[in-house]
């Protein structure tokens, strides 16, 4: 049993890549030609040896999270991009787009600072994450492809738009909570995985492939039922989407 306690990094980081530059965004309202980008990459690795879980927060861009076994080291890999008109005009505003890494009670947080307004300009921050696989992982975004591969700790998604993919291997009394309001839900889970399954759509379709659901309650718009002994939840919604759930 997992005991909380205080974490102390070899490091505590927080990080912010670049500094602030005064940029009035008096064209906030007008659209910008945005076949111009700049980028710059980010890596920070973390001592995750008591670390209990990792919350990444982002905005526009795609996420992956990767479990890694024997290993007990969180690396956080990242690009940022801005497209605007001029050259200059999205290197000024990559500065005020920072990755932010801190650590504290259990958790390590990574998340996208940027401005409310982009004035017209695109905004992407792309994260890589390589942890250990025995980490709980929450996640929230609003716009991407959010991907999380063989996590054996509980995973939180919540998407607005876009696209979430899981395959993890879920512990008993586990949760996989998977949540998008435009987009697909696509989770890969082993045969013999115990929880209860609650899939529900408003606009869309649900399947279940080489998967045995048993007690089953199903309609058009949501299945419900037990896998195996129903120790965990698997607990997955999209409101215009599909839903897929594949036993492994």
């Amino acid at each position: 049993m997992r005991t909380t306690r205080h974490v102390i990094l070899a490091s505590i980081v927080v990080m912010s890549l670049g500094c602030s530059i005064n940029i009035t965004d008096s064209d906030s309202g007008s659209r910008r030609n945005v076949d111009v980008e700049v980028s710059e990459p980010f890596l920070v690795q973390l001592d995750a040896t008591t670390a209990l879980r990792i919350r990444l927060e982002g905005v526009n861009g795609t996420m992956t999270v990767r479990g890694g076994s024997g290993t007990d080291v969180a690396r956080v890999e990242a690009e940022r991009r801005v497209r605007s008109d001029t050259r200059q005009d999205a290197q000024q505003f990559l500065e005020r787009v920072t990755v932010e890494v801190a650590e504290h009670g259990g958790e390590i947080l990574v998340r996208t600072s940027q401005p409310s307004n982009a004035g017209g300009r695109e905004v992407i921050v792309d994260y890589d994450l390589t942890i250990p696989a025995r980490l709980d992982v929450d996640v929230t975004t609003v716009n991407g492809l959010v991907t999380v591969l063989d996590v054996v700790g509980d995973v939180e998604v919540s998407l607005v738009n876009g696209n979430i993919d899981c395959d993890v291997a879920m512990l008993p009394a586990g949760l996989v909570d998977l949540s998008v309001v435009n987009g697909n839900v696509e989770l890969d889970v082993p045969t013999s995985v115990s929880a209860m399954l609650d899939a529900d759509v408003v606009n869309g379709s649900i399947s279940l492939i080489g998967l045995t659901l048993l007690d089953a309650t199903t309609s058009t718009r949501s299945v419900h039922g037990r896998l195996g002994a129903g120790d965990g939840l698997i607990d997955l919604d999209a409101t215009n989407g599909t839903i897929t759930v594949r036993g492994r």
